[in-house]
């Protein structure tokens, strides 16, 4: 049994929300952008992100989720190696 994976399970009772996901692949640009946001003293906002930042991002595997109300989303919180994860990430 493998335990270095953990995960999380969210239902959405009310209202819809919008997850951004960031896979492993991520993480080096990530720190980069929170490095130059605390410098600015600033937080970071992936809303407020230009078209070409966004589009770096999703070619390292950052999605958008909506969830709706009544759905469940299952998400690792600590991912496992890719070619163990599922394809399968929303139950509705």
């Amino acid at each position: 049994m493998r335990v270095d994976c953990s995960y999380s399970i969210s239902t959405n009772l009310v209202g819809a929300k919008l997850w951004t996901l960031f896979p492993p692949g991520c993480a080096a640009r990530l720190r980069e952008l929170l490095k130059e946001a605390e410098r600015r003293d600033e937080g970071m906002d992936v809303r407020t992100w230009s078209e070409g930042l966004r589009s770096e991002m999703e070619e390292l595997g950052m999605e958008e989720v909506r969830q709706e109300e009544g759905e469940s989303i299952f998400m690792y919180v600590s991912f496992p190696r890719s070619e163990e994860r599922s394809e399968e990430r929303r139950v509705g």
